[in-house]
């Protein structure tokens, strides 16, 4: 187990992939960690994960599309446990060129992965900004870096 120096942690898209990765990671007796994600069975498999390795998490099914849900939720979270971190890991990805993708699609990408972060984020600055205190961490593909010609809204 890894002994953690946050002892309040946000994370969205802790449900699968690296933002459940994450929060094994920064689980750690004494970590309070509210889990963020889409599918309530894998956000609970998760959770129990983080339980496991020490940590106190509170999943809870969020959609960072909703930005009143969302920084409800985070400040919740904060008023609880001053948050240390906030890590934005939200995301979805997939092909627009698909039947039933298109623009509608490429806009949901991104309302998902750029909105949904800033969602995820300002509502804590004030806090943080106030303690003088705090971590913000966006986590972005590299697809940012070199577009893929099949995935140019993701990318």
């Amino acid at each position: 187990m890894i002994e953690s120096r946050f002892r309040s942690v946000v994370i969205t898209g802790a449900s699968s992939g690296l933002g459940r990765a994450l929060a094994q990671r920064f689980s750690a007796p004494d970590v309070s960690i509210a889990l963020g994600g889409r599918d309530p069975i894998r956000l609970r498999e998760a959770a129990e994960a983080c339980r496991a390795r020490g940590a106190e998490p509170s999943p809870s099914v969020i959609d960072v599309t909703d930005a009143i849900a969302t920084a409800d939720w985070v400040q919740a979270a904060d008023r609880a446990r001053n948050v240390d971190l906030v890590i934005a890991c939200a995301g979805i990805s997939g092909e627009a060129a698909v039947p039933g993708g298109g623009p509608a699609f490429s806009r949901q990408i991104h309302h998902t992965n750029v909105i949904g972060a800033l969602n995820t984020i300002e509502p804590l600055l004030p806090a943080m900004r106030a303690r003088r205190r705090g971590q913000i961490a966006v986590i972005a593909s590299a697809a940012g870096y070199r577009g893929f010609a099949r995935a140019a809204s993701y990318s």
